[in-house]
């Protein structure tokens, strides 16, 4: 009895790349959510006062604002036949809308989650000798 490569069919090798390009999409949403947590932290947090903001709080904060679009095109992203109806593509505009909120609900979330988690392990980190 010979060994043999299994033989898929092309909607199999479609069907896996789809899934594979499906999770790298959600992983970047993931990373892009927390840069855009962290940009809303570095954004506003550390000012003086109203006119001590630098350029770079500002930055940071436009990041934290701008990244939660992208991630709810991400999550999104579907590949749309020609000829599809009006009821169908206002469903998916009115889609994006729900996950752009759905985007920056999880950047605070992240915010606040950075908020109070990075002072408790820099904390122990400080308290324990290793940096």
């Amino acid at each position: 009895m010979a060994l043999t490569e299994p033989s898929f069919s092309r909607t199999q090798t479609d069907s896996v790349r789809e899934k594979a390009l499906r999770f790298l999409r959600y992983v970047g949403a993931g990373l892009l959510i927390l840069v855009s947590g962290g940009g809303l932290i570095g954004g506003s947090l550390g000012h003086k006062g109203v006119s001590d903001i630098s350029l770079g709080r500002v930055e940071r904060l436009a990041l934290g604002l701008e990244l939660p679009w992208i991630v709810a095109w991400l999550v999104g992203a579907q590949q749309t036949q020609m000829g599809q109806d009006k009821s169908l593509e206002l469903s998916l505009r009115g889609g994006y809308w729900s996950r752009l909120a759905l985007s920056y609900l999880w950047a605070v979330i992240a915010a606040v989650l950075a908020f109070f988690i990075v002072p408790f392990v820099l904390m122990v980190l400080l308290d324990s000798g290793l940096i």
